[in-house]
């Protein structure tokens, strides 16, 4: 296990799977990329990147997720044994989309997406990213673990983490139960 020390959240625990996405050069890259573009050169206390602000999205997302689970111990079933393979599953996927979110920002954040080709956002670029480069690998390594861990109904893929991300055909077969809803 990992720490990386937040000003605003202390330390933040990173398994060494979420290292490898962090340590590659599509997420290394918001470190570059300020959360408020260049609102910086105006107000000096708004240096924070991408960067930050990914990794605190993904630890403010397990705190909830712990938060909702240890109210509600049997959220996504009665049988314990499948509660617990669906909660670590739930929880990694949540960390997950928190922490590859923003990977579509350009240079300058929200500012510089007038740039882009017409009916393009960086969500369009954060697809991109998360199902083309070598964090698809990353998080295919992360769903074979959990397939063998808890089994062949719980893989993670970089399609299912983006589908998720965007909202859209949740009810889909490709997704495993309906309740993903939580």
């Amino acid at each position: 296990m990992y720490q990386f020390r937040d000003p605003i959240h202390g330390f933040i625990d990173i398994s060494d799977d979420e290292l490898k996405i962090i340590d590659s050069a599509p997420f290394q890259r918001l470190r570059n990329i300020r959360q408020l573009a260049t609102t910086y050169l105006v107000y000096h206390g708004a240096e924070h990147s991408r960067f930050g602000h990914s990794i605190g999205v993904m630890h403010l997302t397990s705190r909830v997720f712990d938060s909702v689970t240890r109210k509600v111990p049997n959220l996504f079933s009665d049988d314990e044994e499948e509660n617990a393979h669906k909660t670590a599953w739930y929880r990694q996927l949540l960390r997950l989309i928190g922490l590859t979110h923003d990977l579509g920002h350009a240079p300058f954040s929200h500012v510089s997406e007038e740039l882009f080709e017409p009916g393009k956002e960086h969500e369009d670029f954060t697809k991109l990213v998360i199902c083309g480069t070598e964090i698809s690998g990353y998080i295919r390594e992360i769903g074979a673990k959990f397939k063998k861990q808890h089994g062949d109904r719980y893989d993670i893929t970089p399609e299912l983490v983006w589908m998720i991300y965007e909202g859209k055909d949740i009810l889909n077969e490709e997704f495993i139960v309906p309740d993903f809803f939580f």
